[in-house]
């Protein structure tokens, strides 16, 4: 949705300045213009004992608008409204790309604290699992507490991969906010 955002904004922010140049058009257009034209040519007889004419010609047009009954000027202000309100549009456009690149950036950060706070999770679990079963090797531990501590860091484990999954996700997201494709090596997999 975010690309989209931003070629939708571009392509507003591209329309405001054509409204903007056809109301500066629309306002030129009340005062007086000014124009200089030039030409030249060549005739040829067919006769052989007339000799070829070259002609020139120069004039200057002048065009005062002096009544059109408000026209120029209600076309200059719709088209000044319309650059205004397309302006606007776009500017709306960017704070909803703006927001969503900072939320896709904000749900990384907190599944990357995911990440570590299951990390953590694990390893007590790993340790406790090794413990468990050390403990009931050794005759001391009950079969349920090793089984409790195994179930315990299977639980750990599914966490840890649906944590992975998450930020996988959230990270694709941010991405997608940012208009790129991410650079994922195999040492930058969780």
């Amino acid at each position: 949705k975010t690309p989209q955002l931003v070629s939708t904004a571009f392509a507003l922010q591209a329309a405001a300045a054509s409204a903007r140049a056809e109301a500066e058009r629309a306002q030129a257009a009340r005062w007086p213009s000014l124009s200089l034209a030039a030409n030249t040519g060549r005739t040829f007889f067919l006769e052989d004992e007339r000799s070829p004419s070259t002609t020139y010609s120069v004039g200057v047009n002048v065009s005062v608008p002096l009544f059109d009954g408000g026209r120029l000027a209600a076309l200059a202000r719709a088209a000044e409204r319309d650059a205004e309100r397309l302006q606007a549009e776009a500017e709306s456009q960017r704070s909803q790309v703006a927001l969503a690149v900072t939320e896709a950036y904000h749900d990384v950060r907190h599944a990357q604290a995911q990440r570590e706070g299951v990390t953590v999770q694990f390893d007590s679990a790993s340790e406790s699992a090794q413990a468990a079963e050390a403990r009931y090797t050794a005759g001391v531990g009950s079969l349920l507490e090793w089984l409790t501590a195994q179930a315990d860091l299977a639980r750990a484990r599914q966490a840890q991969a649906q944590a992975d999954s998450d930020w996988l996700a959230a990270f694709s997201r941010l991405n997608h906010a940012l208009g790129r494709l991410p650079a994922i090596t195999p040492e930058s997999t969780p």
